[in-house]
């Protein structure tokens, strides 16, 4: 793309453009369109067998989900990632049975739906966004499974909807309301008889807005429109412009290295998205997922009671996407130990509580055996979101490997805690 504008001699005596600026903040513009985070993941997680089982609903006992309560399956709370909003997938097999009280338990028709909630909270303003995804019954008997081979690959259903607040497309400031610095508190629930095979909630890209009024403190320059490039430019000379005075932050030199700084700083990966819910084991008589017990005084970790500490061999997630988001002041060349670690600052959040005695429980996260972070400490018998930062051992490139495993204990043995739902994502600390 060329300019009229006359070209201007810069200290290294090549010849400079205002057309080279404008690509600039072109490139800036795109950064934001590469997230595709997820932040919650459901399903048979390799279990060999569904919640909802395919034998006769009319035996006298209960053995499946009630048709109108919906079960919490999933909690989790993190940064929505700039410019981007939720989308739901949910790959699911025909949907089995429910029941109802009668003299008995008895059959109560078959059926199901995943109902998904995202509230986002700006600081000043909330909204929840509802979507719900119906599953289609099994039209065999009892509405079971299908047992030929291969036949439930053959019956799987994919669902996808997005998860985006209203009017964002028709009114610019309603997407600048949602465009940055967003939380969201996140739950996944099921009614009926849901077979989830797959259920996750992403991140997409969508569109960054700004108010003039805002902070200059933006996530991406805006400047170009919808992709396409502005028909003049805002200043003659962008080269030497800093910026356009108060309340235009969008053009000048000193605002491209303003929001490379806050892209440098704030995008990030989320790195653990658990929760204790169990297809094989959840109970169908609950409306919460069941929690998992901690009532040890030596940390155990929560998952695999068997490990006493951390174990590269053991089962945990993958703290790998964090090399790619490691910071220069805390993994620089200076701080890099043994030519193969480094560290991501994570905030962690734990969903739990105290349900039993008037000790404390703690839980931890390890990434190495020299590298445990994120120590909270839970003593209140309330079901909340506990959080803390810290800073985890990760490899020096995304191909590393690296373990994370959760640990927990108690101060005294008649303590108990549970944990329900846990997440650990990037934070700029």
């Amino acid at each position: 793309m060329e300019t009229t504008n006359p070209p201007l001699e810069t200290y290294g005596g090549a010849t400079a453009k205002a057309a080279r600026v404008a690509s600039v903040f072109a490139e800036q513009d795109r950064v934001l369109g590469h997230g595709r985070r997820i932040v919650a993941d459901l399903g048979l997680h390799m279990t060999s067998t569904f919640n909802v089982p395919s034998t006769n609903p009319s035996a006298g006992s209960q053995t499946y989900p009630s048709a109108t309560t919906a079960r919490y399956a999933y909690r989790g709370k993190f940064t929505l990632t700039p410019g981007h909003f939720l989308m739901a997938q949910v790959v699911c097999a025909p949907s089995g049975q429910t029941q109802k009280l009668a003299a008995s338990y008895v059959a109560s028709g078959a059926g199901g739906f995943v109902l998904f909630d995202a509230t986002l909270d700006n600081g000043s303003n909330t909204t929840t966004i509802s979507r719900a995804v119906s599953c289609p019954p099994s039209e065999n008997q009892y509405a079971g499974e299908t047992t030929s081979s291969g036949a439930m690959f053959r019956e799987l259903y994919r669902f996808r909807v997005p998860m985006t607040p209203d009017e964002v497309d028709a009114k610019p400031e309603e997407l600048a309301k949602w465009s940055d610095d967003v939380t969201v508190e996140l739950t996944i629930r099921y009614q009926g008889g849901v077979r989830p095979v797959h259920v996750i909630v992403y991140e997409v890209p969508y569109g960054y807005a700004r108010e003039f009024g805002d902070n200059n403190d933006w996530a991406s320059s805006c400047f170009t429109s919808n992709g396409e490039t502005l028909s003049k430019y805002p200043v003659p000379y962008p080269v030497t412009a800093t910026d356009l005075g108060p309340g235009d932050p969008s053009n000048g030199s000193t605002y491209v290295y303003t929001v490379q700084e806050r892209q440098r700083s704030d995008l990030g990966p989320l790195l653990v998205c658990a929760s204790a819910w169990s297809e094989r084991a959840q109970s169908v008589t609950s409306s919460e997922t069941d929690p998992i017990s901690l009532n040890s005084t030596t940390l155990t970790d929560i998952w695999q009671t068997s490990l006493n500490a951390w174990d590269a061999d053991g089962s945990g997630w993958s703290l790998a996407s964090g090399a790619n988001a490691r910071q220069w002041n805390t993994s620089g060349p200076y701080h890099e130990m043994r030519g193969n670690d480094a560290v991501v600052p994570v905030r962690v959040r734990v969903y739990a509580r105290r349900s039993a005695g008037a000790g404390i429980g703690t839980i931890r996260v390890w990434s190495q055996g020299y590298s445990a972070g994120g120590q909270i400490s839970i003593n209140s018998g309330t079901w909340q979101w506990w959080e803390t930062t810290a800073h985890l051992r990760c490899g020096l490139g995304a191909e590393d490997t690296s373990v994370c495993q959760i640990l927990g204990s108690v101060s005294v043995g008649t303590t108990t805690i549970q944990i329900a739902y846990i997440t650990v994502e990037y934070a700029n600390l």
